[in-house]
């Protein structure tokens, strides 16, 4: 089977056309909102959201390797991890005026959004959201070949593409 996107200008004529174009909710790991979990963020590919089922605008451009870093890391990060991780550059001081900034444009865009700050961390609880790269890693290490069907109608190209921040674990991209 040859598995095409969009964006393939002609199928050969044995090619199986998979449409990546809408949001893949399937029944095996599908997105389900609950009062407690209403968001969905889809990373693979170009960044995408829906609250409560419903496509909803990206936030602005420069917050989205803070959403990125958040969502990949969801246990309480310490304000100059993340601060080394966007602003490497910076002096921590101008670098954690930057996030603050980030943070306050993040919540503008989506008001929302569970995160919860104090002082020193930031963190967007994982039972707040659902997450793409979270399924295709749960269906890709699945030996069900429905999990494995799954898994590749989620992915979508490169995590985040366009974000960059340095201390990611796996190197430059989230």
């Amino acid at each position: 089977m040859t598995l095409l996107s969009p964006r393939t200008e002609a199928a050969p004529p044995h090619a199986t056309f998979i449409d990546m174009r809408e949001p893949a909710f399937s029944p095996i790991g599908a997105f389900v909102p609950t009062a407690e979990q209403p968001f969905a963020f889809y990373l693979l590919g170009d960044i995408r959201l829906c609250y409560w089922q419903q496509p909803q605008d990206r936030p602005p451009f420069r917050t989205q390797s803070l959403l990125a870093a958040l969502l990949l890391n969801p246990k309480p990060l310490r304000r100059e991890q993340l601060v080394s991780m966007l602003f490497p550059n910076l002096p921590e001081r101008d670098g954690r005026r930057r996030l603050s900034h980030l943070l306050w444009l993040l919540r503008q865009a989506l008001p929302d959004l569970p995160l919860v700050t104090d002082a020193e961390t930031i963190l967007l609880p994982a039972t707040a959201r659902w997450l793409d790269v979270e399924a295709f890693q749960k269906g890709a290490t699945s030996h069900s070949l429905d999990d494995w069907l799954h898994a590749i109608q989620l992915y979508r190209g490169i995590s985040c593409q366009g974000a960059t921040m340095t201390g990611c674990s796996n190197g430059a991209k989230p």
